[in-house]
């Protein structure tokens, strides 16, 4: 995706995120730093989140040239979003004013 351009213009073209780009904070510095962690794990950690402890964060952080605090806040911000789309999907499907089940057809 980082072959198309600066992730706003990638959004400008879906239908309505136009209108909706000033309530977005995008940092394009931060998506780099969270590439950098996720290829800093493994395959098997990056399959099952649960296996990253202490250890592992460390290593992950050397791996990443990051604090560990950055790989614990992209942690507990995966489980958030994991838990989100979760309810979403239970709910019937209805994420705010959009409507995943006529998405996924």
């Amino acid at each position: 995706m980082s072959k198309l351009g600066p992730l706003e213009n990638i959004l400008e073209m879906i239908p309505g995120m136009k209108q909706n780009m000033q309530y977005l904070n995008i940092d394009e510095k931060k998506i780099k730093r969270q590439k950098a962690i996720i290829q800093s794990m493994t395959i098997k950690e990056r399959l099952d989140y649960r296996l990253i402890i202490g250890s592992r964060k460390r290593r992950i952080a050397n791996g990443a040239g990051v604090s560990i605090l950055e790989v614990d806040n992209l942690l507990k911000n995966f489980q958030k979003s994991r838990q989100m789309m979760k309810n979403a999907l239970k709910n019937k499907g209805k994420f705010g004013n959009f409507d995943l089940s006529n998405f996924m057809r």
